[in-house]
């Protein structure tokens, strides 16, 4: 399976970024094929219908085409996901993602990190056609947690997340293969219907 991980902070050296990078080890190891969009060097212009960056039908549709599932790793700024992923999805054509899983995955360097789960749930799939997974990722405390490829044996979230983490990876490779048989039935049509109601 193609698994693409998004990082979705456009900040450089970002928690997002270390934990994706965690999430692609993962899934090498599940022997996966993984790519990385990193929207902080990716730096799309603001999403303006119908004006299309090069680099973007170049280089990204094609990786996002070619993927099996995702994982968004979505930081929390100010309650919120950040506007490069929301500005992201909009470049996103309604059938590219359309009947592929995503696991969701949200950075807070506190406590918190609900808010980008919750947003992305009630807004980012309606015309993408993306499946969100039932079950989603957490990191709070980032800074502390994930710094390594092995579990800290001292730090007991840390063991737990890891285990959590590799769970939730293998459950997505699992809609990937899946999914894939579904996006073959006749009975999608993605050409008549592109958009969700």
């Amino acid at each position: 399976m193609n698994i693409t991980v998004i990082s979705a902070s456009n900040r450089p050296n970002s928690q997002s970024l270390k934990i994706s990078h965690r999430i692609i080890e993962k899934l090498k190891a599940k022997e996966q094929n993984t790519k990385l969009i990193d929207l902080n060097m990716l730096r799309l212009p603001l999403f303006v219908p119908d004006e299309t960056p090069e680099n973007w039908n170049e280089e990204i549709e094609p990786v996002i085409s070619e993927s099996d599932g995702y994982v968004f790793v979505v930081p929390e700024w100010n309650g919120m996901a950040p506007p490069a992923m929301l500005n992201f999805l909009s470049f996103v054509g309604s059938t590219t993602m359309a009947h592929k899983p995503v696991l969701l995955t949200s950075v807070s360097g506190g406590l918190n990190g609900s808010y980008p789960l919750a947003e992305l749930k009630a807004f980012g799939s309606k015309n993408r056609h993306y499946n969100l997974m039932p079950d989603h990722l957490i990191v709070k405390n980032a800074k502390a947690l994930l710094n390594s490829e092995t579990p800290d044996t001292e730090n007991q979230t840390d063991v737990n997340l890891h285990e959590r983490m590799d769970y939730e990876l293998g459950v997505l490779t699992a809609y990937s293969e899946k999914l894939s048989e579904l996006r073959k039935d006749e009975r999608i049509n993605s050409a008549k219907y592109p958009h969700g109601v």
